[in-house]
């Protein structure tokens, strides 16, 4: 995905540190894009998987208010993207991790389940994420209540979880690295793994509507007929330009 159209498409008013006035501004790194697709069909699961990867280096120390943030969200459309919910559990790394609700050291992340609104970023309470902890992940519609619930666990525990965004049918996700400026140094290369989407029918050309931005995988692949699709990993790439 062009620069341009990423930024089109990602909400310019995307905060992951929860702390962060809604007045802040975020640069962005590399991303990937998938939808919309033509036909109807949502996303009823999302599931993947992550490795904590190293923090940031090579970062303005001098900005005691620098954060970071990774995640993947699910939102209903392309076409409002700032007035719409972007439900999106993320990491989250601060200079000063105490100002940002992060109890954790210097060269972890903490993770949350979150969601952005047009009014702010919502979510739990921050946990910290041992170095190279096992991280997984779930968005669903909740089939009962109509809501988006999301789950993170880590190392096999659940530790957030979240219930929001009721009515929503989400009809795009997507990831970005995004950080609260242009200084935000080296993000080394991570991948989302063991993604799987499940749609609510039949999409036979999924990956057609994949779109890449410093971003790469061998695509998705479906074996029942486009209802369930699967990527081994989306290598998001080493970081070093962050675009304001």
């Amino acid at each position: 995905m062009s620069p341009s159209l990423r930024h089109s498409l990602i909400p310019t008013t995307l905060y992951a540190a929860l702390a962060l006035s809604p007045l802040a501004s975020a640069g962005f790194g590399n991303s990937f894009y998938l939808g919309p697709w033509t036909g109807g069909a949502y996303i009823k699961q999302a599931t993947y998987s992550l490795a904590a990867p190293k923090v940031i280096t090579n970062y303005d120390t001098s900005d005691s208010s620098l954060w970071i943030a990774i995640w993947v969200g699910v939102q209903q459309s392309a076409d409002d993207v700032d007035n719409e919910n972007l439900v999106q559990p993320l990491l989250n790394w601060c200079a000063d991790q105490e100002s940002c609700g992060c109890d954790a050291s210097a060269t972890e992340w903490c993770v949350t389940a979150s969601t952005y609104t047009p009014e702010g970023q919502t979510g739990g309470a921050y946990v910290p994420v041992p170095k190279g902890a096992a991280l997984d992940f779930e968005i669903s519609v909740n089939s009962s209540t109509s809501m988006i619930d999301q789950k993170v666990w880590l190392n096999g525990e659940l530790v957030s979880q979240q219930s929001d965004s009721k009515g929503m049918k989400p009809g795009v996700i997507y990831s970005a690295n995004e950080c609260s400026s242009s200084n935000c140094g080296t993000l080394a290369s991570f991948s989302w793994t063991d993604v799987k989407l499940v749609m609510s029918k039949a999409v036979t050309d999924l990956d057609a509507y994949m779109s890449y931005d410093g971003a790469s995988s061998d695509g998705l692949t479906s074996s029942d007929g486009g209802i369930t699709w699967t990527a081994d990993a989306i290598a998001m790439g080493k970081d070093t330009t962050w675009d304001l």
